[in-house]
C-alpha cells in the first residue's frame, strides 16, 4: 500500500517588504533570472505583498512563466538566494545558508497559459505536487508517476517520481544507442574536488582583452557527459 506524503505550509505573520499596493519590477538578462539587467528586457519579475506573503511572477515578454507565494523573507537578497538554491538542484548556494523559515507554493505554466507544474519549497527541500501534460492531463497520482519528454535533439528524457520526489531520471539516445543516467545516488565529481576544478577553470579561462578593458560581462552555460572512464 502506497503511503502519501502530506505537506502543510504555515505562513507566519512577518513584517512586509513592500506596501500592499506596491508592485516592484526587476529585469534580467536570461531566462534563468540570474543576472539582473540595468535596463528593461524581455525577462521580468514582479514582486508584490499580499497579507503575510510575497507574490512573485516571472515573465518572458508578456508570457507568464511561473507564479509563487513566498513566506519567511525579510530581504530581497534572501529571496534571490532561495530562488537560486532550488533552481540549481540545491547545489548553487552553500549549505551554511539557513532556509529553515522559508516556504513557498509555486506554479509553472506552458506558453499557452495552462498550468505545467505545481511544487512546494519547504526550507532546503522541495516536493512536487503535480505535473500536467500540454493537453492538461495530470501525470502524478499521490506523488508518483512517470514523465516522458521528447527533446528537440531526437532524444527522450524519462523522469520517474515517487513520494513527491524524483526517484530516477535518464535520457535515451537512439542515434548513439545508449542511455545517460541523469540522476545518480553518487553524482560524478572532479577527482581532486570542486575547489581544484574551479581553480583549473579560472587559470585556463581566456577572457577577451577587448571585453576585459570595456568591462563587458556575460554568463556562459556548458554541459558535458561523464562516461565510464571519467
Amino acid at each position: 500500500m502506497r503511503k502519501a506524503s502530506l505537506v502543510i505550509l504555515v505562513f507566519f505573520n512577518l513584517a512586509p517588504l513592500f506596501s500592499q499596493e506596491a508592485v516592484v519590477k526587476r529585469y534580467f538578462t536570461t531566462r534563468t533570472f540570474q543576472n539582473e539587467s540595468p535596463k528593461s528586457s524581455v525577462f521580468k519579475r514582479t514582486y508584490s505583498q499580499q497579507d503575510s506573503f510575497l507574490v512573485v511572477k516571472s515573465y518572458q515578454s508578456q508570457t507568464l512563466l511561473d507564479s509563487g507565494r513566498y513566506a519567511g523573507f525579510t530581504s530581497m537578497d534572501n529571496l534571490d538566494l532561495f530562488f537560486r538554491f532550488h533552481l540549481y538542484s540545491q547545489s548553487y548556494v552553500k549549505p551554511r545558508v539557513d532556509f529553515s523559515d522559508k516556504k513557498a507554493w509555486v506554479n509553472q505554466f506552458y506558453k499557452k497559459g495552462t498550468i505545467h507544474k505545481e511544487y512546494h519549497l519547504i526550507s532546503d527541500s522541495s516536493a512536487i505536487q503535480q505535473y500536467w501534460t500540454y493537453e492538461g492531463v495530470p501525470i502524478l497520482t499521490e506523488g508518483a508517476g512517470k514523465r516522458t519528454i521528447e527533446n528537440n535533439d531526437s532524444t527522450t528524457t524519462i523522469i520517474v517520481y515517487d513520494q513527491y520526489k524524483i526517484l530516477e531520471s535518464y535520457k535515451i539516445r537512439p542515434e548513439q544507442g545508449d542511455t545517460i543516467q541523469l540522476r545518480l545516488d553518487q553524482p560524478a565529481r572532479p577527482k581532486d574536488g570542486l575547489k581544484a576544478f574551479h581553480n583549473f577553470i579560472a587559470e585556463n579561462l581566456e577572457y577577451p582583452e577587448e571585453a576585459l578593458q570595456s568591462g563587458i560581462e556575460t554568463t556562459l552555460y556548458i554541459s558535458f557527459i561523464i562516461d565510464e572512464e571519467g
